[in-house]
């Protein structure tokens, strides 16, 4: 059957798709309000992480950390082993001294890796709940929600590909994780899912078609 927009009050981001087919009505779920959430909030994730890979590729911009001649076995090593958490290494001795600034210089990079992560499970709980309502989009009924829903694949697919073709993100992220682990004694709460997901979409295509099987 077509599915309807509803006009409702803003919900909060997403309902849990974790419930029978019977129990979930395209109409109570908002489904149109979401998708013009997500795409918003798509459309500027895609700023920032354009942003991180434009200054990524401006060796004035990189942060010093991947440009430091005196860090360059660090980084290497954190990027091999990555995203396994490993401190006591003889290859980490010269980030010791730098894990304050590295904390403060690359939260703004790590974070928006962190929102991408998020952003993408907002993404996938939105499209399982459109699969279990069964709705069926047909653009000659409903163009509006029909775009919005074609919109949304589009801006998450370039999403984590853009993502994937950020050379330094595990080095980044490797590197904010390890000063986090040596500053508070753990590793960076999101910093498990975070380091699979890099993993994960080291092939962005090929993961997301297994995705949308």
């Amino acid at each position: 059957f077509p599915a309807k927009a509803a006009a409702a009050p803003r919900p909060p981001l997403l309902s849990s798709p974790r419930m029978s087919r019977s129990v979930l009505q395209p109409s109570q779920q908002k489904l149109a309000e979401k998708l013009t959430i997500l795409n918003d909030r798509g459309v500027g994730m895609l700023t920032r992480l354009y942003n991180i890979k434009k200054a990524c590729g401006d060796p004035k911009a990189k942060p010093s950390y991947l440009v430091d001649k005196n860090l360059e076995s660090a980084v290497k090593f954190i990027v091999r082993k990555f995203p396994a958490v490993e401190t006591r290494n003889n290859n980490l001795a010269q980030l010791q001294k730098e894990k304050s600034e590295i904390l403060k210089n690359l939260a703004l990079y790590y974070f928006t890796f962190v929102d991408v992560m998020e952003f993408k499970d907002h993404v996938c709980e939105l499209l399982n709940t459109i699969d279990v309502c069964q709705v069926f989009f047909d653009i000659t009924v409903n163009f509006d929600l029909t775009k919005n829903y074609l919109d949304l694949i589009i801006t998450y697919t370039t999403l984590m590909i853009l993502l994937s073709r950020i050379e330094e993100r595990k080095a980044i992220i490797g590197l904010y994780n390890y000063a986090h682990e040596m500053t508070h004694g753990a590793s960076d709460r999101e910093y498990p899912r975070l380091g699979q997901m890099i993993v994960d979409y080291e092939n962005p295509l090929k993961k997301m078609m297994e995705e949308f099987v």
